[in-house]
Order: structure tokens, then C-alpha cells, then sequence
């Protein structure tokens, strides 16, 4: 028998049988190749009073089927304020785009999708008292473990 941390071969004969630490395999696997890219658009603030309605309302009905076009999107997510342990520090709307590949984010910000996108996201930005922060992330997806 030769055996490591990992694997473990015994020789039988002909036979070979090889074992390995399933576990740490599992992790490896989980991690490889499941990196991805997420750029995200944090609406920081408030909505203008008397705007909720009409802010939602913009969004989806005319900047969402922008955001939706971009490419090399794989993933979007928009994700609304309902519940904060910080009062100070709202964020009525956060918008998430997955991406494969660190490279194909700048392609997709410079695509004419991009643009039109900002053009159909000025009237949201005009009704939030406040700013808006784009951020990307370097993202690592793991199973529950349940």
C-alpha cells in the first residue's frame, strides 16, 4: 500500500485500487471553476417622498430590459430594500450581473447597451436622494451543505 494525506493505492494482484480523501476532492471541486464576476449597481439613499411607486415602476418597466441585455450576462439579480440593521445607510435597490470572466465586464460596459442603460437609468437616479455606487466582485458559489 502506498498512501499520502490524499490517496491511497493498494496492489492486489492485477488490481489497483486507488481511494481518495472524497471530501477535500468535493471542496476542490466546488471552488474550481465556479469563480465568477459580479458587478453590482448599489442605490444608495432614499427615494424621494411620494416616488416609491413610480421609482419601481421605472426601473422595471425601462431600465430592467437594458440591464437583461447586456452582454455576456449570465446572472441578474435586483434586489429591493424591505429590512436594514442600519437606518443611516439605505440601499432601495441594488442591481447584481454575473459575469463568466473578469474580461467580459469591460466589453459589456462598453457596449451600446451600457449607455442606453445609463440614458433609461437617469430619470431613477433624478427620483433617489442619493447616489449610486458600482462595485464588482470576485464571487466563490458553495453548496449547502444540507
Amino acid at each position: 500500500m502506498v498512501s499520502n494525506s490524499r490517496y491511497r493505492f493498494l496492489a492486489y494482484g492485477q488490481w489497483v485500487f486507488f481511494s481518495v480523501d472524497v471530501v477535500s476532492v468535493i471542496k476542490r471541486l466546488e471552488q474550481k471553476g465556479k469563480i465568477m464576476f459580479v458587478r453590482c449597481a448599489f442605490f444608495k439613499g432614499t427615494i424621494k417622498a411620494g416616488m416609491e411607486e413610480a421609482f419601481h415602476a421605472h426601473w422595471r418597466e425601462h431600465v430592467l430590459p437594458h440591464w437583461r441585455a447586456f452582454p455576456h450576462l449570465l446572472e441578474l439579480r435586483v434586489m429591493r430594500d424591505v429590512d436594514s440593521d442600519d437606518g443611516t445607510s439605505r440601499f432601495p435597490l441594488v442591481m447584481a450581473m454575473k459575469f463568466a470572466e473578469r474580461a467580459h465586464i469591460p466589453e459589456a460596459l462598453a457596449s451600446d447597451t451600457r449607455w442606453a442603460s445609463k440614458a433609461a437609468s437617469k430619470p431613477l437616479i433624478d427620483m433617489l436622494d442619493g447616489h449610486v455606487i458600482h462595485t464588482v466582485f470576485e464571487t466563490d458559489e458553495f453548496s449547502p451543505l444540507a
